[in-house]
């Protein structure tokens, strides 16, 4: 049976950012639909390639002429909708139903069901995978220095950062150093604001 919301798939009614959001969805072509579908359950199945995810994202709001932020939280209602769902373990046809009160057209609700039926398995075993490497990062430490001697000569003088990384390894905690030039650096950091991304998308 429905829960007090008027959906099934969530127990309190849902606030109606996220239902516009849902909603908005159905403006997409049917094929541009089904892409989108696709880039929702491999951001979920596939946690350890958000990073290029969200590149993908990116590049799907650009093509569909959508404000990327705009896209980004389109992308974070759908994974929120799915996650409650699977959570739940509402029925294909419960699914339906609410698919349809959101404002999504039959043949639209047929693909991401489709796509959710095939994933199933994989987002419980994704799911599983984030609760064990939710807390493997324990600490992280970094300091800058200047390279004074080298055998060779186009070092000396350049900037290097070393990062020292806590890991738990269960019964155990490892430090992994890694040495890092201001080029890899900042690499580095516009990975970390990637990943940030992911993980504000997928929480």
């Amino acid at each position: 049976r429905k829960m007090a919301s008027g959906f099934h798939f969530a127990r309190d009614k849902p606030d109606d950012q996220l239902l516009g959001e849902l909603a908005s969805a159905e403006k997409f072509a049917d094929e541009a639909f089904a892409q989108f579908c696709t880039m929702i359950f491999s951001f979920l199945t596939q946690p350890k390639q958000a990073a290029a995810m969200m590149e993908q994202i990116e590049a799907f709001a650009d093509a569909q002429g959508v404000n990327q932020t705009a896209m980004k939280n389109v992308v974070r209602a759908w994974i929120t909708f799915i996650q409650q769902a699977h959570r739940g373990k509402i029925s294909l046809p419960h699914m339906q139903e609410d698919l349809g009160q959101i404002g999504l057209s039959e043949g639209k609700a047929a693909t991401l069901l489709s796509q959710y039926k095939t994933n199933y398995t994989a987002l419980a075993r994704s799911v599983t995978g984030r609760t064990f490497v939710v807390n493997e990062l324990l600490d992280m430490e970094w300091k800058f220095g200047v390279t004074a001697g080298s055998s060779e000569a186009r070092r000396v003088g350049s900037t290097f950062l070393q990062v020292k990384l806590t890991l738990d390894k269960g019964s155990r905690t490892e430090d992994v150093c890694l040495e890092l030039s201001l080029p890899q650096f900042y690499d580095f950091i516009r990975e970390m604001e990637r990943a940030k991304a992911s993980l504000e998308v997928l929480s």
